[in-house]
């Protein structure tokens, strides 16, 4: 499914080259729960950027599901967000305006279907939340503002998701909570989870830890 040959990343900050991601190789199956882990500046960040499209490889060769990104134009790399990427993030970025469910919505924006409201009730109650759809974030907690943020992810039923700090806006209970859906989803859906982490306790949920230090992967182990 995921294929990284000899990936390198590249910025030019103020006029010094910066290698955030170094010969990286690395083959991910359909189906895995993996996480990946590593200090500030360790490279995690730029790696969650090209996994997801949003970036690509200034170098080497990233191929998601035989689909090589790095040739792959603007409009082409939003398509396949769009299709195959769902993006979780620490800051659950929810528009605070409009409900649980207009939000969950909003992660159906590239596919034309007549049925999108009964996709997003089905993944809002996935994540626990029948009874909060049409509630507004500011009048959730935090857990329930993720919960609304895996509910968007799932909606187009990806490929991928990839998940950037999800526990680290939370207090421990509701992390383990967040852990738990994400586990159970993995279980159920057979849909690949990545987890980007600096925390080893969160780390140690999955099922693969791939280490990151210095822009390389210094180790990637499989818990039992």
């Amino acid at each position: 499914m995921i294929k990284l040959l000899d990936v390198s990343k590249t910025y030019q900050l103020s006029g010094v080259q910066v290698n955030a991601v170094k010969s990286v190789n690395l083959n991910i199956e359909q189906g895995e729960f993996a996480s990946i882990m590593g200090p500030s500046g360790s490279g995690k960040s730029t790696m969650m950027n090209i996994l997801g499209c949003l970036d690509i490889p200034s170098t080497g060769e990233y191929l998601l599901d035989n689909i090589e990104v790095g040739k792959l134009n603007d409009n082409q790399l939003a398509e396949i967000r769009g299709e195959k990427v769902g993006f979780i993030f620490q800051t659950y970025n929810l528009l605070p305006r409009i409900s649980a469910i207009e939000n969950v919505m909003m992660g159906l924006s590239y596919i034309s279907n007549k049925d999108i409201k009964e996709k997003a009730v089905s993944a809002l109650e996935k994540v626990g939340l029948k009874d909060r759809m049409k509630h507004k974030p500011v009048e959730m907690s935090g857990g329930e503002q993720q919960r609304v943020s895996i509910a968007r992810a799932l909606v187009k039923n990806p490929r991928i998701v990839l998940a950037d700090e999800p526990t680290g806006a939370l207090d421990t209970k509701t992390g383990s909570e967040i852990m738990e859906i994400l586990t159970n989803l993995n279980i159920e859906s057979k849909i690949t989870v990545l987890i980007v982490t600096h925390e080893p306790d969160i780390a140690k949920q999955t099922k693969r830890i791939i280490s990151f230090r210095d822009g390389e992967i210094i180790n990637d182990e499989r818990n039992k």
